[in-house]
């Protein structure tokens, strides 16, 4: 036991002697992809999103020349309108058609914790690639489901329910994105993060009607990274502090 906690801080301190360490601030915007096909039958679905803000902390460090290890924790947003609509009968010929309708109006703040696995492109890697799964807790949150039936102009029915309560704590996001670094300095970047990502369902489905609500989302970050070599202080060294 005694040597493989040796060899383990040996090994420490061999690679705290080279290690690049990078801390980063992330401040920007996401929203999901909206869609409107049309379909003159049968079922269509809708989908409205609106632009959040989102901020986070990263922190990674380098293991190669050109592959970086570490993590986020970030917050965001989600706030969109889902609809779902079902049409029948003839009404493009004249004839009485018949409507039934969910839409669903759904608003989210979630803390998000991720490992980050992070390539840097290229001989100064001035771009970096990098896939970050990760597991978000819901801080704050609206949901209403609206369920209507019309046939023609007439409303049969019309039902608005407040829904919140089987909004999902939890949620696991999945993102892939790059990273485009403008060098200030030796230490100091400028960072243009643009992801893609897609969300497990955010809400029970005995509250939408059966409808999952799993909207893909695109996010665009500006950031101020600083970057450092972390270096042990030794023996030797704090003996030169003490002269």
């Amino acid at each position: 036991m005694r040597t493989f906690t040796l060899w383990m801080l040996f090994l420490f301190c061999f690679q705290s002697s080279f290690a690049q360490d990078r801390i980063a601030l992330e401040l920007g915007m996401d929203k999901t992809w909206s869609y409107k096909p049309f379909m003159p039958t049968g079922p269509s679905e809708y989908q409205t999103s609106y632009a959040c803000p989102t901020f986070g902390v990263s922190y990674l460090r380098r293991v190669q020349k050109h592959l970086y290890v570490g993590g986020k924790a970030y917050v965001e947003s989600y706030s969109f309108r889902y609809d779902q609509v079902s049409r029948t009968g003839s009404y493009l010929f004249g004839g009485t058609d018949s409507t039934h309708a969910t839409q669903i109006r759904f608003k989210g703040t979630y803390l998000f914790l991720a490992p980050l696995l992070d390539l840097g492109l290229g001989k100064h890697q001035y771009f970096h690639f990098y896939i970050m799964p990760g597991a978000g807790i819901l801080v704050n949150g609206s949901q209403s489901t609206r369920l209507y039936k019309l046939v023609g102009s007439a409303t049969i029915s019309d039902i608005t329910q407040n829904t919140a309560s089987v909004m999902n704590t939890v949620v696991f996001r999945f993102n892939v994105g790059l990273v485009q670094h403008i060098r200030l300095s030796n230490d100091w970047h400028i960072t243009i993060n643009e992801s893609i990502g897609a969300v497990s369902d955010l809400s029970d489905q005995k509250g939408t009607n059966g409808l999952p609500l799993q909207p893909n989302y695109y996010t665009l970050q500006v950031g101020l990274m600083r970057k450092y070599h972390l270096r042990l202080i030794t023996p030797a060294d704090s003996r030169e502090q003490l002269h």
